[in-house]
Parts: structure tokens; C-alpha cells; sequence
């Protein structure tokens, strides 16, 4: 299977010394990758934005550098309408994320009060930016973690159309029926990762609390996982890849509090095609890998080809990368997939 100019819509680096360890696997996969900003402090600046993106060029091996990070900003609830507009237009980002305060990793200066960035989101729809959801209300004894998704479209997604009906919009990581059919009913555009298309909630405890695939959003119950399944069949294109890798170190993630997040970036393509292939839906991969995103983003891609190939006695994941442990770890895959460089 040939694949031309596939993209990550949704992805983690981090910075420093995890950067430079990561980001070969993502760039070995991907021509491009939406860059999430959420380090330690995030990235809330088109001036930060624009030291982090030449961070990760810098990072890249020779081989590597037709990779095309695409960035984002992080909003906070200070975030400065004219920042935003100056680093759109000047094409130091494409994107803003809205995080829920606390509501996953880094995430502390999420955004509680939405009304607080109308005057950002405003000048987002003006020019066309578009906003990045990680769609889940914030931590609270009140919801139940497996609804925050839900409850979050109708109380702070809905108002947010009604007031920014033009305003284009992604929600990442859609993990719900409820949010599947919002991302249709509204034409909105949708990530998935591998974990939420192959996975329901319980394979995060078959045989055990199962931390490779601890994420937020969590795994949900079946009825959600088979709406996703049946979306990625029916070929929309309101919906794309978006992996959500995000490593931890293995002290990090395997500790009595452990960090959630899924490291997907080594077995991304081999782990969402297996689905494509058990579906006998192949002939949908290039517009659910690249095209959708890629249309959405008006992104200019470099034209390379991936190359999906069969490995008819399978290969075994390694339990290790750089001291993190990746989704399928010590698990027998059948494709294997490389950037035809």
C-alpha cells in the first residue's frame, strides 16, 4: 500500500532531550504533524511558538527534513487577541488549543471561563484560524470521568458555535457516539487515535490496570468504540488521524499516580491499517491519513510516499524506546510502514 504525504493531525514531542529522542519515529512515518504546545511552561506566544518550532527543525536528522511541523498556541485566559492574530498571519502557527484547566497533561492553564477568549475567538474566525478542542469539561466530583466528553459538547461546545457559527474547529481525540455525531450534525472536524479505533474501555483492565493504554480522554464502553469504528468505515471526512502520541518515561507512567498518554508515534500507521484491513476499507487509508486533515488545515505537503508493507510472519514491538514504552510493546504486528525517502 502506497500512501502519498500522510499527515499526523494531532502530535506530541515534547522538548529537549525527549525531542530529540521522539520525534525520528514521527518523522520516519509522517510528512507533517500538527505540534501540540502544552510543555513545561507551555507555549502561549506566536515568540515562543516560533523558539519551539525551530527547536524541533533543529532536531531533525538530515534524512528527515522534509518533516513539516505545524504548530499551536495554547490559550489561557490571557491569551492577547492581536498575539494571536500577528502569529496567524505570520504563519508561525496554524492552530490554537484549548485546554480543560487540569484536564490532562500540562494542562493547568487550560481555559475554565470560555467567555474569557470571545475576543480571541473572534478574531480567529476572522481570519480563519482554527481551534484545536482537547473536549472534556475539567476534573470534578460532579461528573463522572467517563461523561466529560459528553457534557462538554452541550455545555461549552454549543455555546461556543452559537456565538462563533464561522469559527473552524477540530475536536481531538473524539472518544463518544455523542461526539461523532456532533462533529457530523455541526461539520466540524474530528481526530481519532489508534487506541479509541481499536479499543474499549475494557482492554485498559483485561488482565490488570494496563498504563500503555491509560489516556485522556479514557477509553469509553463498547457502544462508543463500535460509532467510531462506523464513522472511520463510512469514510467521512469530517474525520482524520491524529495519534495523540505522548510519551512518559517509564517512571513517569508506571508510578502509583501514573501520567496518562499513549506513545503511538513507533507503530502509528501499523496500528490504525490493521483496522483498514480487518474492514477490508484499504482503499479508504489515504483520505482518513493524510487527505482529510491535510484538506481541513489547507496544509501544503511535501509530496513523499509512504510505503505499508506486509511482513508476512509479523514483527515484534520493542518494550523500549528511549525509556518509554510505546502502545503494542512486546506485541506481534503484520505491516510495517516507512517514508519512501
Amino acid at each position: 500500500m502506497i500512501i502519498i504525504s500522510p499527515v499526523d493531525g494531532h502530535l506530541h514531542v515534547r522538548d529537549k532531550e525527549m525531542l530529540k529522542n521522539v520525534l525520528p519515529y514521527s518523522a520516519s512515518q509522517f510528512v507533517a504533524a500538527v505540534i501540540m504546545p502544552n510543555l513545561v511552561p507551555p507555549v502561549v506566544t506566536a515568540f515562543q511558538v516560533d523558539q519551539y518550532r525551530r527547536e524541533i527543525i533543529s532536531g531533525l536528522a538530515p534524512e528527515f527534513k522534509y518533516f513539516q511541523p505545524y504548530m499551536t498556541t495554547y490559550l489561557t485566559e490571557n491569551s492577547d487577541p492581536a498575539d494571536i492574530r500577528f502569529g496567524f498571519i505570520d504563519r508561525v502557527f496554524i492552530a490554537a488549543k484549548l485546554y480543560p484547566p487540569h484536564g490532562t497533561t500540562n494542562s493547568d492553564q487550560g481555559v475554565g471561563d470560555i467567555k474569557k477568549i470571545f475576543s480571541v475567538l473572534a478574531v480567529m474566525e476572522e481570519i480563519g484560524m482554527v481551534l484545536c478542542l482537547h473536549g472534556e469539561m475539567p476534573p470534578s466530583s460532579k461528573i463522572d470521568i467517563f461523561d466529560r466528553e459528553k457534557v462538554f459538547l452541550y455545555e461549552k461546545l454549543e455555546p461556543i458555535i452559537r456565538e462563533f457559527p464561522k469559527l473552524k474547529i477540530v475536536v481531538e481525540h473524539v472518544t463518544t457516539k455523542e461526539a461523532c455525531d456532533f462533529v457530523i450534525e455541526h461539520n466540524l472536524q474530528a481526530t481519532i487515535t489508534p487506541q479509541h479505533l481499536l479499543f474499549d474501555r475494557n482492554a485498559l483492565f483485561s488482565n490488570g490496570l494496563q498504563p500503555d493504554i491509560y489516556c485522556l480522554p479514557i477509553l469509553k464502553r463498547d457502544i462508543h468504540l463500535r460509532r467510531i469504528q462506523e464513522v472511520v468505515k463510512a469514510g467521512y471526512k469530517n474525520f482524520g488521524l491524529g495519534t495523540d502520541s505522548a510519551p512518559h518515561l517509564k517512571e513517569n507512567k508506571y508510578k502509583p499516580c501514573g501520567c496518562a498518554g499513549v506513545f503511538s508515534a513507533p507503530v502509528a500507521h501499523e496500528a490504525y491499517y490493521q483496522f483498514f484491513v480487518a474492514n477490508k476499507i484499504e482503499h479508504l487509508y489515504q483520505a482518513f491519513a493524510s487527505d482529510n486533515m491535510a484538506n481541513f488545515y489547507g496544509m501544503e505537503l511535501p509530496k513523499k510516499k509512504l510505503e505499508i508493507a506486509q511482513v508476512e510472519n509479523g514483527w515484534t514491538v520493542p518494550d523500549d524506546f528511549h525509556n518509554v514504552r510505546p502502545l503494542f510493546a512486546g506485541e506481534k504486528l503484520f505491516h510495517k510502514a516507512q517514508i519512501m525517502i
